[in-house]
């Protein structure tokens, strides 16, 4: 399988391949080999957009039609239309994907919004009850096929969000959304058919991640609790021994454990760990503040350990943890032009530290 790089990295390689061979390190046939076994990563492009655009203005119109005429049809006429509009757009798909790729998933996309609005349409038109999430779960077990037979990757992260609304509607209704447990490994295995996408692992690993919260939420487990189980989460996530997009794994790893240790630095959230049963009246704050003082120091000795290894994300978090800190010391005391004023100064010392190893790393890792 070819290794997919923009433009302007394959023309950085094959100069410097051309310099490698005219001091004789390779010859030209070497440079053309190596040349060969990389393509460009597909962009967007201005027929892909128009097409798209296309699309979903066409969808938005069919839509509104059906909708305008709804109460004067009957009920066999509503469900043969939907069902007449997602077969069409969706066999159009399938017979010209061969010769005309990006027509083809314009159609796909219609028969996608098509299906998702056929199915609230339709629980209107038979009054079904339950969760409004059921709309969104149902919309992603239709959508799920579609992504993985037609192998693409925007309908298959448009499943992925939908999964997510379909479990994030549980934190107001209550009870659990067990199907997800069944929907997010499927998530994980059929990305093999889509190449192993990073975006895909991404999105998947965010859905995981939004069911475990849930999960924590209706189990009233406290916050310090939920922030720890997230903290060790990142941390796993950062250290999975995986090949595969091990570079989303460490990413998303680093932001999951990164924003619940920022959260467990505030001594709030000590409160009732280190005095349960407490209330606000007569609770002295030293023991919280000293207790998550010590683990911010923690917390940023790990994080400088995961900048050794060239992790600017890590380097963003500790500059947030300061400017935290920075915030809730001075807020109160300093005059606030002096404070914003400083606090500016900090953020735009950052931006072009920032920058600084961006540009440094950019060099190293291009000559690894």
């Amino acid at each position: 399988m070819k290794r997919q790089i923009t433009k302007q990295e394959l023309a950085f390689l094959d100069h410097e391949l051309q310099h490698q061979q005219q001091n004789g390190v390779i010859s030209e046939k070497q440079r053309l080999e190596i040349l060969a076994s990389y393509e460009l990563k597909k962009g967007l492009s201005f027929i892909r957009v128009m097409l798209a655009i296309g699309a979903l203005l066409v969808g938005l119109g069919i839509l509104s039609f059906i909708a305008s005429n709804w109460a004067e049809l009957g009920r066999i006429t509503k469900l043969s239309i939907i069902l007449a509009i997602f077969l069409g757009f969706m066999f159009a798909s399938y017979k010209v994907s061969n010769n005309y790729p990006k027509t083809s998933k314009s159609l796909l996309y219609i028969g996608v919004l098509t299906y998702g609005a056929g199915i609230f349409l339709i629980g209107q038109m038979f009054n079904f009850g339950g969760h409004f999430t059921s709309a969104f779960l149902l919309w992603a077990i239709g959508a799920f096929p579609m992504a993985v037979v037609f192998r693409d990757k925007i309908v298959y992260l448009f499943t992925c969000v939908l999964t997510m609304v379909y479990i994030s509607g549980y934190f107001d209704f209550g009870g659990y959304p067990y199907l997800a447990i069944v929907l997010i490994p499927a998530l994980y295995y059929c990305n093999k058919y889509l190449e192993n996408s990073r975006a895909i692992t991404f999105f998947s690993n965010l859905v995981a991640l939004d069911a475990v919260l849930l999960f924590s939420h209706i189990t009233d487990m406290d916050e310090f609790y939920i922030c720890l189980l997230f903290l060790g989460l990142g941390i796993g996530m950062y250290h999975l021994p995986i090949k595969t997009n091990a570079g989303v794994y460490r990413l998303l790893g680093t932001i999951v454990l990164g924003v619940a240790g920022l959260f467990l630095t505030l001594p709030e959230m000590w409160r009732d760990i280190l005095h349960p049963g407490t209330q606000m009246v007569g609770y002295d704050p030293s023991a919280g503040r000293i207790a998550s003082s010590a683990f911010a120091v923690a917390l940023i000795i790990y994080l400088l350990s995961l900048t050794r290894k060239e992790n600017l994300t890590a380097l963003v978090l500790i500059c947030a943890v300061i400017f935290r800190y920075y915030v809730d010391t001075f807020i109160d005391f300093m005059p606030k032009s002096i404070f914003f004023i400083t606090g500016g100064l900090l953020l735009l010392g950052f931006g072009y530290y920032f920058e600084r190893l961006r540009r440094k790393k950019g060099v190293v890792g291009i000559g690894q």
